[in-house]
């Protein structure tokens, strides 16, 4: 894993030194060694810049930035086929120097051009530019498991892991977009394309950014979408269950032994729940496994450690558990603005950069079990939404204007959302998930416009099941949880590895019928089934906690002086970007004692905290 930055600049006002800031931002991702590329064409200066943390091929045979022909490759990530790739290549002729998948990644595109995405398995996302047609590629993974953020004007393309990298060039202006702080609020983390500044964006998950430099001209091309595997089902109903389980128990063991390659050990993150369970059954077969982790609470309904501890010595495999003192949470809580460079809102993100801290001592690359609750309907809100949209789907419109109406009172905002577009999953998902109600957003944030209910008219009108699991993978997956999974272990040099997002498993999946995911009450089904076959059920069956901190008592004790002190109204008057006022009587009504906006109260505090940190 690594941290990748480039810069092309039409106006040649940059300079090898600019070039060295930009990447020196990112040596918490590649602390092992650094490279950097550096060229004046005729109408631009190109540089690209790498940190590397090693895993696979020690030697500098596969430093970067990564030269050949005319190729120059900046690469964060792993491709886990690379191996048969390169198999495929020397079969064409081609010869290999290394024993790395950044050689092979380059004589892909090599042979197949912008083609050979599609034999890709693995995290990813590199800038690869071509000298001989003077293109730059810029590739995301199809889970968006790595970040790649990309700046660009008449003057200057930028581009990166974090927006640090890009805030290391002079000509970077840090003006913030208004409308990316209101979907801040929304949900707690700004949603792809959208970046907190200006001119700036994400490339989306399963995405191709082609760049014709002496132009200056861009193309996207989405080169993956798990709308196709939504769509068009090839696992049909009838066949029986028996079988299905038989290739969900192949597939799955095939997703965790590609996540083990490595020339370090590799540890595991378990919480005891039948994902991580899943993950750590398969995953302990393998020579390179070092040991699970967990970390807990002082409070013992927040901690997992118990559950994931048991399921340890079911599988008889090494065992760590770690608990996070509340006095922990000011020293975390200041340092994720550093973390996260672009406001985030998941209060776990704090949990799982101390996990990340405590675990790097033993191991450079871990394996989670992220994308489980996505691909198989895991999460309460998926039940909570399908019964609205059940029990909507057919009411006359007369009985839905009476009850908008009976819903004025201010905590029923939510609910009256919903009413409002009844007939829509997608939108009832979105409502359910919303941190902050979009209704309430604008009396916070200042030149915020909601999104209109055609952002939620894709597909699916009549599998609403399927409809939010797309939703919940396209935004929520990539936006939050990736996000979290890869700052919070970057932010030490960690590698966490996601064997639930290895796509041809996530096809396979996708295109099961959706009573495979919700059967009855019951969710997780088929997986569930499978879990019962391996794990004792004893040891699954419990409610679904998540991976949540005590926040109300972290808000109201070891974190108030900090909220008081720095959601202050000249401190807000400095951007004038929120409503004060109704900043204020957030922080009032928390502190009289109501726990209606804690969430809130936590993306206030986080901003602000990041505002000062970056601006």
């Amino acid at each position: 894993m690594c941290g990748i930055t480039g810069l092309v600049d039409f106006r040649y006002k940059s300079s090898r030194q600019i070039l060295q800031q930009m990447y020196s931002s990112l040596s918490h991702r590649g602390p092992d060694a650094v490279g950097e590329y550096w060229k004046s064409m005729p109408l631009y200066q190109i540089g690209l810049g790498h940190t590397r943390l090693s895993l696979l091929d020690d030697s500098t045979l596969a430093s970067q930035p990564y030269r050949w022909k005319h190729w120059v490759l900046v690469f964060n990530g792993e491709i886990y086929n690379f191996r048969e790739i390169r198999h495929t290549l020397q079969q064409k002729g081609y010869f290999f120097e290394s024993e790395s998948d950044t050689e092979v990644l380059v004589k892909a595109f090599d042979y197949w051009g912008e083609m050979a995405v599609q034999q890709l398995t693995g995290m990813f996302a590199f800038g690869l530019y071509n000298q001989e047609n003077q293109q730059l590629m810029l590739v995301r993974d199809r889970a968006g498991t790595k970040p790649l953020y990309v700046y660009q004007s008449k003057n200057v393309i930028l581009f990166g892991s974090e927006l640090k990298a890009l805030m290391a060039h002079p000509d970077f202006p840090r003006k913030i977009q208004s409308q990316s702080v209101g979907l801040y609020f929304q949900y707690g983390y700004v949603p792809s394309s959208h970046c907190i500044f200006e001119q700036t964006h994400k490339v989306r998950a399963g995405q191709i950014l082609v760049i014709d430099l002496p132009q200056n001209t861009s193309r996207y091309q989405t080169y993956w979408s798990i709308l196709d595997s939504f769509s068009q089902p090839t696992v049909k109903q009838y066949h029986p269950e028996s079988c299905l389980l038989h290739e969900l128990d192949q597939r799955l063991d095939t997703a965790c032994q590609t996540r083990m390659t490595a020339d370090h050990p590799i540890g595991l993150y378990l919480s005891g729940g039948y994902d991580s369970s899943l993950v750590a059954y398969y995953a302990r077969k393998h020579s390179n496994f070092h040991k699970a982790y967990c970390l807990g609470f002082e409070e013992n309904e927040y901690s997992e450690v118990p559950f994931a501890q048991q399921i340890a010595q079911y599988l008889n495999i090494p065992f760590e558990g770690f608990i996070l003192e509340n006095r922990e949470s000011l020293y975390l809580t200041t340092q994720l603005p550093e973390v996260f460079d672009e406001p985030f809102g998941d209060s776990s993100a704090a949990a799982c950069l101390a996990l990340s801290q405590r675990v790097r001592s033993s191991v450079k690359a871990v394996v989670s079990a992220e994308g489980g609750d996505e691909l198989w309907a895991g999460y309460p809100r998926y039940v909570q939404s399908l019964r609205l949209f059940q029990g909507l789907k057919y009411a006359p419109s007369s009985v839905v204007r009476v009850l908008l109406k009976s819903f004025k009172h201010r905590k029923c905002v939510k609910l009256r959302h919903i009413l409002s577009h009844p007939q829509n999953p997608l939108w009832i998902l979105d409502a359910v998930s919303q941190s902050l109600s979009s209704n309430l957003v604008p009396s916070l944030v200042q030149d915020f416009s909601p999104n209109s209910e055609n952002t939620f008219r894709k597909a699916f009108p009549n599998d609403p099941i399927h409809a939010m699991l797309y939703w919940d993978y396209s935004q929520y997956l990539v936006d939050d949880l990736m996000v979290k999974a890869d700052r919070t272990g970057m932010a030490v040099g960690l590698e966490i590895r996601e064997p639930m997002l290895h796509h041809p498993w996530v096809e396979w999946v996708s295109s099961l019928p959706s009573q495979y995911k919700i059967n009855g009450s019951e969710q997780k089904y088929l997986l569930k089934k499978l879990a019962h076959q391996k794990i004792p059920q004893a040891l699954l069956d419990r409610p679904k906690k998540g991976f949540g901190v005590p926040l109300s008592k972290w808000l109201r004790g070891s974190l108030k002086e900090l909220v008081l002190d720095t959601l202050t109204t000249s401190a807000l008057e400095q951007h004038r970007l929120l409503n004060t006022a109704t900043v204020n009587r957030y922080i009032k009504h928390f502190y009289g004692g109501s726990d209606s906006y804690t969430t809130t109260l936590w993306h206030l505090l986080q901003f602000q905290l990041w505002y000062n940190r970056w601006l």
